[in-house]
């Protein structure tokens, strides 16, 4: 039987630096960061162990809370939150809800992540990747890769906008235009 909160959500996963790659994960809201972390890394082959971060964003893209792999030293001015603990329902507040997954915390590289789907009355054994194309970007660039990975016109914000242009629309998303992040 299902609880009336059960409930669960649908994200897209998009890469600056891959035009075809798109992934599609439904996942109890229940679910921990964690065993978020654990179903992206498993539809994209990396080290799960590597560190990495989840970041709430604003509809700019622009980071707002971030949620760790690891503890990480309080601090007076914001909260912390660590995956293991956290539950995407405490953060993640409902379709649009924008997200960025930090897998290369070296050099800022990420995942955009859209909440594209709530499906309430509905409950999960474990996290399901529904679409999985094209391939992932590298999970951590070497320091003899650095300089031609980073000149690559595929890492040029401006290019994300464009590729990203029918997939944000689709779901809600209305000034492309004006995406914006920090890195």
């Amino acid at each position: 039987m299902f609880k009336q909160k059960d409930m669960i959500y649908r994200f897209i996963l998009l890469s600056n630096e891959k035009d075809d790659f798109k992934r599609e994960i439904q996942i109890n809201a229940k679910a921990t960061f964690e065993e978020f972390h654990h179903a992206i890394q498993a539809s994209v082959g990396y080290d799960n162990k590597q560190l990495s971060s989840f970041f709430i964003c604003n509809e700019h893209w622009e980071k707002q809370t971030e949620v760790t792999l690891i503890e990480m030293e309080d601090t007076l001015d914001k909260p912390t939150y660590v995956m293991d603990v956290t539950r995407l329902d405490e953060l993640v507040k409902g379709k649009g809800q924008r997200l960025l997954y930090v897998f290369d915390l070296l050099l800022d590289r990420a995942f955009f992540i859209d909440l594209c789907e709530v499906i309430p009355m509905k409950k999960l054994k474990k996290p399901v990747c529904l679409l999985s194309e094209g391939e992932a970007p590298i999970q951590q660039i070497n320091d003899g890769d650095l300089n031609g990975a980073l000149d690559e016109p595929n890492l040029d914000m401006d290019g994300l906008y464009d590729d990203l242009d029918d997939d944000l629309l689709s779901n809600g998303f209305e000034n492309i235009e004006d995406l914006e992040t920090d890195f």
